[in-house]
């Protein structure tokens, strides 16, 4: 489950950078919970060769994350989002929400789900 949770997250920071194919069979599979048949059947390929490219997909958005680090840059956002949320300093909330922003505007999300 974790797995799963984590290539969701990945697809939906870098689903864009990867081919067409690659993402309409790890949207199948991560989004939809298709089988890998269910997949071959609907593509008309055989369940090897979706396997494969499932595969090389993960490894591709593994690699994107090990170099740009988008999924924790996000996470982070988030947190610090929440603690804007609870600051009793209306100064710090406005501090936290242009940083916020700052980093909202400088990272590359995919959007996958409005794309899709």
């Amino acid at each position: 489950m974790a797995k799963n949770l984590k290539f969701c997250e990945l697809l939906e920071q870098y689903g864009l950078l990867l081919t067409p194919r690659q993402l309409d069979i790890m949207s199948c599979y991560y989004f939809e919970d298709f089988s890998l048949s269910e997949i071959g059947d609907n593509l008309e390929i055989d369940r090897q060769t979706v396997k494969t490219v499932i595969k090389r997909a993960e490894n591709v958005l593994l690699k994107y994350e090990d170099k740009l680090h988008l999924t924790d840059r996000f996470k982070r956002i988030c947190q610090l989002s929440e603690v804007a949320k609870t600051a009793e300093n209306k100064d710090l909330q406005i501090i936290l929400n242009k940083i916020i922003g700052f980093a909202k505007e400088n990272t590359v999300t995919g959007g996958i789900e409005e794309e899709v």
